[in-house]
């Protein structure tokens, strides 16, 4: 480009060298005589235009890029564009996929907290059925305790009413044996207030043997509070 330049305008210094010569071969000597210190004057200044331009021009020749290579930069910026394109649709693409899923995300997340909300109301329920079953535990604890207080207490009453049990039936067994011996001294016509082989000692006894009274019988049994001194009697004379 800044050689198409140069070359027109050396082409532009030619035509007007040559318009110059032709106008000066048209006129007169007198004008060239003239005319002289005017246009040495005037073509200093050409060179001297034209030298400078020269200067800027190479100047610019290094500074500036020629069209092959604008045509290079703008390829490869159109290149660069394309491949930043196509990165910036999958990238729009990723983004879009990524917000359905946090989209997604966000309903699950939303489900998530309904099923927690729904837990803490289940466990809070829980925890009141077990503290009400640790309650109902404590009252059971307390019941078993005092029926095995209980159970002691009968316990020790059934070895008390077993050991009066017990000692009935030797009752019971020595009772026709006393009955068989008070019958026998009622029928030997014994007194009530003789207490002799009975294990009873008087000191008013002595040693001489009693005399053999003989008495009158007596049709009507003797009284129930009678034969139950003489049941106690016997009972004591037998267990000493």
């Amino acid at each position: 480009r800044h050689t198409q330049r140069k070359d027109e305008s050396d082409e532009g210094k030619v035509d007007n060298t040559s318009s110059k010569s032709r106008s000066s071969e048209d006129s007169s000597p007198q004008e060239d005589e003239k005319n002289f210190p005017a246009f040495v004057g005037s073509q200093g200044l050409v060179e001297e235009v034209e030298t400078s331009l020269t200067i800027v021009l190479e100047g610019l020749n290094e500074e500036v890029p020629t069209y092959e290579e604008d045509v290079e930069s703008f390829e490869d910026i159109q290149n660069a564009y394309d491949q930043l394109s196509n990165q910036f649709l999958k990238k729009q693409k990723r983004v879009l996929v990524l917000s359905g899923s946090v989209n997604t995300s966000e309903e699950d997340r939303k489900g998530f907290h309904v099923d927690l909300v729904k837990s803490k109301a289940h466990t809070f329920g829980i925890e009141e059925e077990m503290k009400f079953l640790q309650d109902k535990v404590s009252f059971l604890e307390r019941a078993c305790h005092e029926l095995i207080e209980t159970k002691k207490h009968l316990d020790s009453k059934v070895i008390k009413l077993d050991k009066d049990l017990h000692e009935s039936d030797e009752l019971s067994k020595r009772l026709p044996l006393t009955s068989k011996k008070l019958n026998k001294m009622w029928s030997i016509g014994k007194s009530v207030g003789d207490k002799w082989g009975l294990g009873y000692t008087s000191e008013h006894i002595t040693t001489t043997s009693p005399k053999t009274m003989f008495m009158k019988g007596n049709s009507n049994p003797p009284p129930q509070e009678l034969i139950q001194a003489h049941l106690r009697l016997e009972m004591v004379s037998v267990c000493t």
